[in-house]
């Protein structure tokens, strides 16, 4: 064992929330469980400025993880979002999550919105 620690490169803190559910609509043939995966990102803080080297085109990723009935999704949050999402699940307010994003193609997808509701949004 060596008494010196090889760092292999920058080292952040993020704080994650994990949500788990299931699917409600629309019905996806292999999943029908979702774990949402919300990543505190220091870097969004000052999302308003106008910064060249960001981009509004996705706020995170969709992943189906077939043979597991298993859909990831995961996203960064400014910390101020991630503060209010954190309050609102502990408070249990949120009861429902909806994901807006590019159709599911090879396992998958952009999301490019997410909103969170007490209430069930009507069809």
């Amino acid at each position: 064992m060596s008494d010196k620690i090889n760092f292999l490169g920058e080292y952040f803190e993020h704080s994650t929330l994990l949500l788990s559910g299931k699917i409600i609509s629309p019905e996806i043939k292999d999943a029908t469980k979702v774990k949402i995966r919300i990543l505190e990102s220091p870097e969004l803080e000052n999302h308003w400025e106008n910064n060249q080297q960001s981009s509004t085109e996705s706020v995170g990723y969709i992943t189906l993880l077939k043979g597991i009935d298993l859909l990831e999704i995961f996203f960064l949050a400014p910390p101020r979002f991630f503060k209010n999402i954190l309050m609102s699940v502990s408070a249990g307010k949120i009861k429902f999550c909806y994901v807006y994003g590019t159709k599911i193609k090879w396992s998958r997808g952009i999301a490019h919105n997410i909103r969170f509701s007490t209430d069930k949004e009507e069809e």
